[in-house]
């Protein structure tokens, strides 16, 4: 592309899945149903709103937006309707299938708005993006087989005058895709942002307007593009997200006791809440060691909470008290890192917690040795009915498996995990 070119924008957006609620919880509150169900919907609906505040002259829909089948017809009218919006304000939708979203699952009783042109069937073959009259740029789609990645001479190489576009879903290594014919990948698949750049060609995952699961922490939305005449592409990531996952690391120090820790519990959740926009939050708590002395009160409390109903406990009146709000702060769980390998003089110990050590340290030492609690697991020492997730598969579990098991019996062995004073 040589030359000046008429400047414009769009807006790439992604992996909707309004098949989806968001999930990962183990006890869904009262209070947090109609959230959790509506929450893909109305983070998809900022996404059309944020197209037409900002005046784009385009939406690409990059796969996975919706699996008709599943989704219901709520979701099915839900994406009409919001197609309809762009329609009345004239804006083109270009939407290439992902791996639930195939043009034939679509119900053929409701057709699209005519806005919405579908790529990425059979060869790719550049469209035309027009405002009136004026050609902006060129877009061609691809569909991937299951188990396909990204390739870079996906597209053909082609000789243009206009701003060139591509789109797909699915896995790619964005590093890969510089190509000199063509200025945007529009890519899906990934359900957090990500962009990178080489001289005039840009590789974006947009990501998902709203995460569904613990791993996905922090922001999610959309990304908006300007193109300016000189061909340029300024690519901004826009937060769409209702609901956000978050996780969040607290200390615990020597002199830590359970008043001071459930005082900072409540101030890193008001904290968060202001932080968070006006979003509710989604929240796991990781209490961390920060290097507690032996029978300090922070080492105390570190083992009542891996021992103990503390980090229960501690759990609930977090729920108890940010779980209510609107928005509110619900926290999902409160996990406690397992303590520092027992000190090595301690399986020279003449002691119950000696032999309980040296015990461990044999099922480290020699890997064709049945764990202990398999013995506990089966019937009358028949080992095919231990239950598969009971069971551990290699080396490296068994060892992380151990490290834990030491830990907390020395934790239970040396009485850390009686009741606390605050």
């Amino acid at each position: 592309m040589s030359g000046t070119i008429e400047p414009f924008s769009f807006v790439h957006t992604s992996d909707w899945h309004l098949e989806q609620p968001v999930a990962g919880l183990s006890v869904v509150p009262d209070a947090w149903y109609e959230r959790l169900l509506d929450a893909p919907y109305a983070a998809a609906e900022r996404v059309v709103d944020t197209t037409l505040q900002s005046n784009a002259d385009f939406l690409i829909l990059a796969g996975d937006i919706l699996q008709a089948k599943w989704a219901g017809p709520h979701a099915v009218d839900f994406l009409r309707q919001q197609l309809e919006r762009l329609a009345a304000a004239k804006i083109p939708v270009y939407w290439v299938s992902g791996r639930v979203d195939l043009p034939e699952d679509w119900p053929s009783t409701i057709p699209l708005p005519t806005n919405v042109q579908r790529l990425g069937h059979g060869e790719p073959v550049p469209r035309p993006i027009m405002r009136d009259t004026t050609p902006l740029a060129t877009i061609e789609g691809a569909t991937l087989a299951a188990n396909d990645t990204v390739r870079s001479d996906l597209f053909p190489v082609r000789e243009r005058q206009l701003y060139r576009i591509v789109t797909v879903h699915g896995s790619a290594d964005l590093s890969s895709l510089a190509r000199d014919d063509l200025e945007y990948w529009a890519l899906g698949g990934r359900h957090h942002f990500k962009k990178w750049r080489r001289h005039g060609c840009a590789a974006v995952t947009c990501g998902s307007p709203q995460s569904r699961q613990p791993a996905e922490v922090g922001p999610h939305g959309c990304a908006t593009v300007r193109v300016a005449a000189d061909g340029s592409t300024e690519v901004q990531h826009v937060a769409t997200d209702i609901l956000r996952w978050q996780s969040v690391s607290v200390e615990v120090h020597s002199a830590t006791t359970r008043s001071d820790f459930e005082h900072r519990l409540r101030e890193h959740a008001q904290r968060l809440l202001v932080e968070a926009g006006g979003r509710s939050l989604l929240v796991q708590w990781s209490v961390v060691d920060a290097g507690c002395r032996p029978d300090s009160p922070g080492a105390r409390l570190l083992a009542q909470m891996r021992c103990g109903r503390l980090a229960a406990d501690l759990c609930q009146d977090l729920q108890r008290a940010f779980g209510q709000l609107e928005p509110g702060l619900w926290s999902a769980e409160l996990d406690v890192a397992p303590s520092a390998q027992p000190a090595p003089s301690w399986q020279g110990e003449d002691s119950v917690l000696g032999e309980f050590l040296r015990a461990v340290q044999m099922g480290q030492d020699q890997l064709d040795r049945p764990l202990v609690a398999e013995q506990w697991l089966t019937d009358q020492g028949d080992s095919t009915h231990i239950p598969t997730s009971m069971r551990v598969h290699n080396a490296a579990d068994r060892q992380r498996i151990l490290h834990q098991v030491a830990a907390l019996g020395a934790d239970l062995l040396q009485g850390h995990y009686q009741e606390l004073e605050t």
